[in-house]
């Protein structure tokens, strides 16, 4: 097996854009990578869209027109070099941005070679998709606890609190609708998420997970309360806006960057407060337990909750006292 067959083999095992999309018939010597960058890579995000999220498909496209083509667009795929790519990450601002955009010209090079458009791809910039940017800080129970006692606003509160109770996304949170609360099991149960386009069946990239949650007595309470005071329908939405409808992510933030500020928490994104959550439930779950409860499949992306605890190990060497 030659060095170009060893690695286009590498690339069909590789997770992303090059596993969804057969390879093309190999053209012969002289046409290969003649192809100018901007028509390669938006034909190969068309052909992808029926396999993404509407979200991820429409970041995608907004980093490709705002990030790559700017730079590679009219390049030949065959002329784009290492140092090319090289001197485009470095002029980059650190961030998720640049990340994203390595990302994305990673993949779209990768599949170039599966294609047999180029030898090697020239994304060789060393750790270039991860994100370097300074690190945030970490929040703690009590911090979303602090956002409830001055939530001026009832609902707000409330969704505060389901938030911090279930561990949810904030689309899920957006999603649920007043059928999904069931009062009497103490369970929330998450069918549906809310995007910025629509209203999707199940999580993002997992369109038939249904995840029913067991919830804190006061958490329930508190939506027990609230159902009463809000009177609808089964299907009508938990959380709505002043019209009557169902409350959008603009809505929920505009209100929660007003909150976070008067706490003093304006570095609090809204997901910390899944973070809180999941960090908590991992001290006391299995890894199959806790990956239930968030909605995680993948083993790496619920292992950043579990971080390690002196005083969780002193806990559990007590536990097993007399028994070593």
């Amino acid at each position: 097996m030659t060095y170009d067959e060893a690695y286009r083999t590498q690339m069909r095992h590789e997770l992303g854009m090059e596993s969804k999309r057969e390879p093309k018939p190999q053209k012969s010597e002289a046409a290969r990578g003649t192809v100018r960058f901007q028509k390669y890579a938006e034909d190969l995000l068309s052909s992808r869209k029926s396999q993404l999220a509407r979200d991820t498909f429409h970041l995608y496209t907004f980093v490709l027109q705002k990030h790559l083509i700017p730079t590679f667009g009219t390049k030949r795929l065959s002329d784009i070099t290492p140092a090319q790519v090289r001197s485009w990450w470095t002029r980059m601002p650190e961030g998720s941005a640049r990340r994203n955009a390595y990302s994305l010209l990673g993949s779209t090079m990768r599949q170039a070679v599966m294609d047999g458009e180029i030898a090697l791809s020239p994304c060789r910039v060393k750790g270039g998709a991860t994100d370097v940017s300074k690190r945030r800080p970490t929040f703690a129970p009590a911090d979303a606890k602090m956002l409830m006692e001055l939530a001026g606003d009832s609902q707000l509160r409330l969704q505060v609190h389901v938030l911090l109770a279930s561990g949810m996304r904030i689309g899920e949170l957006l999603g649920l609708n007043r059928g999904d609360v069931d009062l009497s099991n103490n369970k929330v149960t998450v069918r549906r998420h809310l995007t910025r386009h629509e209203l999707a069946p199940g999580t993002k990239g997992h369109p038939d997970q249904v995840r029913p949650l067991s919830m804190p007595q006061t958490a329930m309470d508190a939506l027990r309360e609230h159902l009463a005071s809000t009177p609808g329908d089964y299907d009508d939405a938990l959380f709505r806006d002043t019209r009557g409808g169902r409350m959008s992510y603009h809505t929920f933030n505009k209100k929660f960057v007003a909150l976070r500020a008067s706490c003093g928490l304006d570095e609090l994104h809204i997901h910390d407060l899944r973070h809180v959550h999941a960090s908590e439930y991992a001290k006391y779950a299995t890894l199959a337990e806790g990956m239930a409860r968030t909605g995680h499949t993948d083993v790496r992306s619920f292992m950043r909750y579990q971080h390690v605890s002196t005083q969780r190990d002193a806990e559990i060497i007590a536990a097993m006292e007399g028994v070593l």
